[in-house]
């Protein structure tokens, strides 16, 4: 067995985001919600990496007040043998 944790990105904006991690969009942040963690593809997890938030200004001051890479969940493999008669 083993432990495996993909990771996500946790965002809390007063602002509309789309998110871009390595160049690629991989999500869209609204304040209402629902949603403000965002799965990070492990394909596109390199040594260095670069995360842009591009933050849309609707007439308020927009405010970041965290980005944070995190666990997205934590899960463990396991292998089964299935024999079928």
């Amino acid at each position: 067995d083993k432990i495996r944790a993909p990771l996500g990105l946790r965002i809390e904006a007063s602002s509309r985001c789309l998110i871009f991690f390595n160049g690629k969009l991989i999500g869209r942040y609204v304040p209402e919600g629902p949603q403000s963690k965002f799965y990070i593809p492990e394909p596109l997890i390199k040594e260095e990496n670069d995360i842009v938030l591009m933050i849309q200004d609707i007439g308020r001051d927009p405010l970041l007040q965290s980005v944070d890479v995190e666990p997205y969940f934590i899960h463990r493999t396991c292998s089964m043998k299935i024999e079928f008669y």
